[in-house]
C-alpha cells in the first residue's frame, strides 16, 4: 500500500508541476517533466534496488532498509502507468477550472479536493489499484532483501514451488489473484461514485 501511495503523490505531482510550468509559458520544460516518469523505464528499477542492496549491505543495515526499498522500487516501477492514468484528467481540470481556481487563490491540497479531485478520482482510484497489483506480484526486490522478517506472498509461492509444495502454492496463488480482483472491484466501485456525480 506504501508503494501504490508514493507512486500516487509522485505522479500528481508531476502532473501538477508540469501544468504549472506549461501555463506560464516553459514548454520544453513541462514536456522534460512529462517525460520524467518514463526514467525509471530507462533505468531498470531492480538495477537500483542492487544498487541499494550494495550500499546497505556495506554498511550493514540492510534488515533497516529492506521495508523502505521495497516501496521505493515498487512506486518507481508503478509510476509511468500511474502518471498516464492521471495526467490526462489532471490536465482536463486545469483546462475547465484552472483560470477560476488561479482567480481564487486555490493552490495545493484545497485545489485538489475542491477543483481536482472530482474529476481525477476515477482514474487515481485505478492508478492506486494497479501500482499495488504490480507491488503485490513483485519478487525482485525480495529476493535481494528478502529475509525471515520480510516475506511477501510472491516469494513464499516461490518458495513452496521450489519445494514441490504444489497444493500450498495452488492456495497462494488463488489468494494473490483473490486480492487483485478485490483491488479492482474496490477501485471500480470507488471511481463510478464520482463518476456519476458529473
Amino acid at each position: 500500500m506504501a508503494a501504490a501511495a508514493l507512486a500516487l503523490a509522485a505522479a500528481l505531482l508531476l502532473s501538477r508541476s508540469r501544468l504549472s510550468l506549461a501555463g506560464r509559458g516553459w514548454v520544453r520544460l513541462a514536456r522534460l517533466m512529462a517525460a520524467a516518469p518514463l526514467l525509471t523505464l530507462a533505468a531498470p528499477p531492480l538495477a537500483f534496488a542492487a544498487g541499494l542492496y550494495v550500499i546497505a549491505r556495506a554498511l550493514g543495515i540492510t534488515d533497516f532498509v529492506a521495508m523502505p526499498a521495497l516501496a521505493l522500487v515498487n512506486a518507481m516501477m508503478a509510476l509511468p502507468f500511474v502518471h498516464r492514468l492521471v495526467d490526462p484528467p489532471m490536465a482536463l481540470a486545469q483546462e475547465r477550472y484552472g483560470r477560476l481556481a488561479d482567480n481564487l487563490g486555490l493552490t495545493g491540497w484545497a485545489r485538489l479536493r475542491l477543483v481536482e479531485w472530482p474529476l481525477l478520482a476515477p482514474s487515481a482510484a485505478a492508478a492506486f489499484a494497479l501500482a499495488m497489483a504490480l507491488s503485490l506480484g513483485d519478487l525482485g526486490v525480495v529476493a535481494l532483501f528478502g529475509s525471515q522478517s520480510l516475506v511477501t506472498l510472491p516469494a513464499l509461492l516461490y518458495a513452496k514451488l521450489g519445494s514441490y509444495r504444489v497444493a500450498e502454492a495452488d492456495g497462494i496463488a488463488a489468494l494473490l489473484a483473490g486480492l487483485v480482483l478485490v483491488l479492482f472491484l474496490v477501485a471500480g466501485r470507488f471511481g463510478g461514485r464520482y463518476a456519476r456525480r458529473e
